[in-house]
């Protein structure tokens, strides 16, 4: 789906760190075929098609009766990771997982979007270890075609991914503009194989909608057969086969090292709590295929525009495709609310590739009553093209906290009602839809903050994830979004379902949450809380549940069970109770699945938590 940029009051650029997953480094399997089509890349793949006489020969495999059905892709989205079931030379590293992308492609390392309008290979930004065997602008969700994707792996040299009459997005949707098209990978010759079925109508998006390649770990060597249509005569066909195969360079040499993640794996936002002490430390990688050693790892943290620490580590020995944790030696404790940024840099003497030498983190740190929030106050507006569609954050919680509001910045292009919603994850750490909060429309009209108070506060552990998002309905809503650095890299968007945002390394969304301390008969002695309540048992549950509290005195007490709107559905204790450990059953039967929370309340003090109802 294309995104419209409403009108700009800020630019910035920004550049995308690389984080390849690979295993061991290989040069792939010989001898290569005597054909050969194109010129190699750097490395030494090279093309050859049966248009031009070459020896691949068209031989659709059709695994809709053995593969595996892929669920969950949408409208510019990825899934995975998944097993290859072998180990599969890939330039000079090899793979042995994969995510699949909505939009024809598989990438070896990274989930990030790739969408139009889809940057040309070779390219640094992410996601990057691609193999494309048509990038076009697919619609799982389009009421046209088959829009189905398979995969089939035999476990020990081969992996086919299909592609089945996927349409392609068009406001309005054209029913014929329809392809069919698959990748083979065979660890017997290291080979990588496209073929093309039935391809229906033109591209419905010429500009930047289609591409087929591959590129490496890093985005800084690939092979392209087709760009945007040009060549021509190149143009994907109803029986078309294109083999991709290498043979190495033997002087090909690269030396390269990088961060791989500062604070963590994806150089995410996090917030930090004033008069806390931090530690810092980051991922160091070698991209390269050779050992190096004496790899110096720099640490820099920034409030503001103002260097507040600096810090270096050196690294002996870093052997090529080697994976270290870095710990820094310095730590660093806020003394008040502010924006830094924290950057690890890496220095290697003869160093060829200097993109992805320096990851940077954005830090927040608060004081409680405190809004967690990436974004700034100047905004792009931008939208979606056709409606509906939104964006999200993805926050984890510093500490317990209880959330009691959600902020979105948006405008009205034409809908007047916006969709917000608070979130958990799911075990993959995506937005888990059936884990929903709390959700509330919104009347959108002049730009702004709107803000949807939550009748009961969503309590969060520390270190959980959740996420909050705003999604539009009608002709689109324009969303707030916000290009100055540093930035989170926990933008997701919304078409027709969730993904990274392809623009998180360029822009941070402007969506919130307000939140204050959650505080337990553990957590603040204080108080003079003189009960303690319990995670429900079973949970989740169908139909019934227990709760446990315990009174160290006699006290009145009210136990409720409230809904996502805060509505009461139960009370399950109103009255004087003993001191003792006490167990109440709650009977669910005649009320619908979805989250709920129970609150208990003594005397002057209160404690809720959530439970979810499955039947």
């Amino acid at each position: 789906m294309k995104k419209l940029v409403i009108f700009a009051l800020i630019m910035a650029l920004a550049a995308s760190g690389a984080y390849a997953k690979n295993s061991t480094f290989n040069w792939p399997i010989l001898p290569q075929p005597a054909d050969s089509s194109g010129t190699p890349d750097s490395y030494g793949y090279t093309w050859v098609d049966n248009d031009n006489g070459g020896s691949p020969v068209y031989n659709w495999v059709d695994i809709t009766g053995t593969g595996v059905l892929v669920d969950g892709l949408a409208d510019d989205n990825a899934v995975g990771p998944f097993d290859i079931g072998f180990v599969f030379p890939f330039y000079w590293y090899s793979v042995d997982e994969f995510f699949i992308g909505s939009n024809g492609y598989i990438s070896f390392s990274s989930d990030a979007n790739y969408s139009q309008d889809f940057p040309m290979i070779p390219n640094t930004s992410q996601p990057n270890d691609l193999v494309v065997p048509l990038a076009c602008d697919i619609d799982f969700t389009a009421p046209y075609g088959t829009n189905e994707c398979y995969m089939y792996t035999n476990n020990t040299d081969s992996l086919v991914v299909s592609w089945i009459g996927v349409c392609e997005w068009n406001n309005p949707y054209n029913p014929t503009a329809t392809h069919t098209f698959q990748l083979i990978l065979s660890a017997a010759d290291s080979s990588i194989t496209f073929q093309y079925g039935e391809q229906g109508g033109d591209f419905q998006n010429p500009d930047g909608a289609s591409q087929i390649g591959i590129e490496d770990l890093v985005g800084r060597t690939g092979l392209r057969y087709l760009y945007n249509l040009d060549p021509p005569d190149r143009a994907p066909h109803d029986g078309l086969a294109i083999r991709i195969h290498a043979e190495p360079d033997p002087s090909f040499e690269f030396k390269d090292v990088g961060p791989n993640g500062a604070m963590n794996a994806g150089s995410q936002g996090i917030f930090q709590a004033v008069d806390s002490p931090l530690s810092f430390g980051g991922y160091i990688q070698n991209f390269g295929t050779i050992d190096v050693e004496n790899v110096r790892a720099i640490l820099r943290m920034k409030r503001e525009y103002s260097v507040v620490l600096n810090d270096t580590v050196y690294i002996d020995n870093l052997n090529a495709g080697e994976v270290l944790w870095v710990d820094f030696d310095d730590t660093y404790t806020p003394d008040q609310e502010a924006v830094y940024s924290i950057e690890i840099k890496t220095s290697l003497t003869g160093d060829q590739f200097f993109f992805n030498n320096a990851d940077t983190t954005e830090m927040r740190s608060y004081i409680l009553p405190a809004t967690l929030a990436y974004a700034d106050t100047v905004f792009t507006y931008t939208s979606w093209e056709g409606g509906g569609g939104g964006f999200a954050n993805e926050f984890v919680a510093p500490e317990a906290i209880e959330i009691t509001a959600v902020r979105a910045n948006m405008q009205n292009t034409g809908a007047f009602l916006a969709t917000v919603i608070l979130m958990g994850a799911n075990e993959a750490g995506n937005p888990d839809e059936d884990n929903i909060y709390f959700e509330e429309d919104i009347a959108v009209t002049d730009p702004g903050w709107y803000v949807a108070t939550l009748p009961v506060p969503a309590i969060i552990y520390g270190g959980e994830k959740f996420f909050a998002a705003a999604l539009s309905g009608g002709d689109g809503i324009g969303f707030g979004v916000d290009s100055s650095w540093p930035l989170s890299h926990r933008g997701w968007e919304n078409t027709a379902g969730y993904a990274p945002s392809r623009d998180r390394d360029l822009q941070d969304i402007g969506i919130t949450v307000l939140c204050d301390l959650h505080v337990g008969i553990d957590d603040d002695n204080s108080r003079p809380i003189n009960f303690s309540l319990n995670q429900n048992y079973p949970n989740p549950f169908n139909a019934n549940t227990e709760i446990n509290f315990s009174l160290d005195k006699t006290s009145t007490v009210d136990l409720s069970v409230y809904n996502m709107l805060g509505q009461k559905v139960a009370t399950l204790v109103s009255g004087d109770l003993p001191a003792d450990n006490h167990t109440v059953s709650w009977d669910a039967s005649d009320v619908a699945t979805g989250v709920y929370f129970y609150r208990l309340e003594v005397e002057n003090n209160s404690e809720t938590r959530k439970m979810i109802l499955l039947k």
